[in-house]
């Protein structure tokens, strides 16, 4: 800041006053204050929406601001208007079993001073998880015994499927290359039946099946 005194004295012609002082204290203008939204966790392929906005300290005049958007880190995409308060773009595609990926935004805020304020925001992208199907969930009665197989949509790469059975510990799965299916060897044995079981993916997916009992 910077301070300017001025002094005031009174004459009449025959007489003067005394001197009265003021300080007038000059402040630097302030810069937009900028909010581009908060981070976000969006499947592949989906349309983004960044919400940015900002508040103007100076006012100036009302006058409106120019907003600028620009992606810094990540895999290229497309925004839809960078000169928008709100904009949008489509995550990039990604194929199952790919680790995340953390795209970043600025947003750049100017007004009609030329003053200039920016803040960033993040978007981590994840695959879609793949597709379970329980194609067997048998309870043999003879042994008490479960047998289990299912098929993933993902073929390479492969993920770990667990067998999850109320009450009971975890089972992995084993992968037959030839069948392209998933099984549980040798047979798990249960005694209650149980009535329900759930197999999930390593690359996110999950499926349930109820069970179906023989002698």
């Amino acid at each position: 800041p910077v301070v300017l005194t001025f002094s005031l004295v009174a004459s009449n012609g025959f007489a003067s006053s005394g001197i009265s002082s003021v300080n007038v204290t000059v402040v630097g203008q302030k810069t937009p204050v900028v909010n581009a939204g908060a981070d976000q966790l969006v499947e592949s392929a989906t349309l983004v929406t960044l919400s940015g906005g900002a508040v103007d300290p100076n006012g100036a005049g009302g006058l409106p601001l120019a907003f600028r958007w620009k992606q810094t880190s990540g895999p290229a995409v497309q925004i839809a208007n960078a000169n928008a308060a709100a904009t949008s773009f489509t995550a990039p595609t990604m194929f199952g079993g790919q680790p995340a990926i953390a795209l970043t935004f600025s947003l750049t805020v100017t007004d009609k001073l030329g003053l200039s304020g920016s803040a960033a925001t993040s978007v981590t992208v994840q695959p879609i998880p793949d597709v379970i199907r329980i194609t067997t969930a048998v309870y043999r009665f003879s042994g008490s015994r479960l047998q289990m197989s299912a098929t993933d949509s993902i073929t390479s790469g492969l993920p770990v499927l667990t067998l999850h059975i109320p009450g009971k510990p975890d089972v992995i799965m084993t992968f037959d290359p030839t069948l392209k299916t998933y099984n549980v060897l040798p047979s798990v044995i249960v005694n209650p039946m149980p009535v329900s079981v759930t197999v999930t993916s390593s690359f996110g997916g999950a499926a349930s099946s109820p069970i179906t009992a023989v002698k």
